[in-house]
């Protein structure tokens, strides 16, 4: 029971970090290299509400693939 209990799990996080690694790839496309934005201007460009924005923004400030400023975000790479 345990296996299969450890099986499902897995299977739920790999459908998870599935669906984080697009939205990261939807938010990181929706913002131009070398220029500060907003988090509202990335969500339009993202086509996604401002929560997914944030909660991908969130990811790539950690990834080091973005920065941070007094709640504006600039693209690194």
């Amino acid at each position: 029971m345990y296996k299969r209990i450890a099986q499902s799990w897995l299977k739920k996080q790999a459908r998870v970090s599935e669906k984080q690694r697009a939205l990261n790839r939807k938010v990181f496309n929706a913002m131009t290299k070398d220029e500060w934005h907003s988090i509202s201007h990335i969500s339009k460009g993202a086509r996604l509400s401002e929560r997914d924005t944030l909660k991908g923004l969130n990811s790539l400030k950690q990834g080091g693939l973005v920065w941070e400023d007094h709640r504006l975000y600039k693209r690194v790479r």
